[in-house]
């Protein structure tokens, strides 16, 4: 990561969104999911949302919270169980999805 290295936070911030939405998107996509990847993918946009906090990079935060939605949706579709899941959920105020979708 190039913007870790050169001491761009927001631009870090950026990437670690990206990459977990990446990483969201390509295990949606995946016949057999693998539940490993959301977990891979949860980390990136945990990581990226707290440096986005500090930062008060809104675009970053938003793109986070999103990707968090719908690995939690796509999660609880697959009938995957996951108490750190629900943590991530009540944790960014997904409680309506973590509701519908329990």
């Amino acid at each position: 990561m190039l913007s870790r290295q050169a001491g761009d936070r927001i631009g870090e911030a950026n990437a670690l969104a990206n990459l977990g939405y990446g990483e969201v998107l390509q295990a949606q996509q995946s016949e057999y999911p693998d539940p490993d990847r959301y977990e891979s993918a949860i980390g990136f946009l945990e990581q990226g949302l707290k440096l986005a906090e500090r930062q008060r990079d809104r675009a970053s935060q938003a793109l986070c919270h999103s990707s968090l939605g719908i690995a939690y949706v796509v999660w609880s579709d697959r009938n995957w169980r996951s108490n750190s899941l629900g943590a991530v959920c009540r944790r960014h105020s997904l409680s309506e999805i973590c509701i519908c979708k329990a």
